[in-house]
């Protein structure tokens, strides 16, 4: 059983993940928007080229990716295990295509 204390303390907990997220969100998209290729790259942000190994679906119909790093790049990065990233085409003119997923 929940005590009163305790549900006041998760909710709160809850209300500052959730203000973490929308940080982070709003951080990302910007960063996205401001900074070049090279800037993101260099910050780790950004593995640029790659290229798809493989890709087939999973359990629940979805998308597995598997990537190759283009190692001119930077060694350090930002990505690690359980993060939500996204995968598009710079070569097309369409911009509005992407994939969103988490690291596994």
């Amino acid at each position: 059983m929940i005590k009163e204390n305790d549900a006041a303390r998760l909710h709160k907990l809850l209300l500052a993940i959730e203000s973490e997220r929308t940080h982070d969100e709003l951080f990302y998209k910007s960063m996205q928007e401001k900074n070049t290729i090279k800037d993101k790259l260099n910050a780790g942000f950004l593995w640029y080229p790659v290229e798809i190994i493989r890709s087939s679906y999973t359990v629940g119909d979805y998308v597995e990716v598997e990537l190759k790093r283009n190692k001119s790049g930077p060694e350090n990065h930002r990505f690690t295990e359980g993060i939500a990233v996204s995968i598009f085409n710079i070569q097309t003119e369409r911009t509005d295509i992407r994939v969103y997923g988490i690291i596994c």
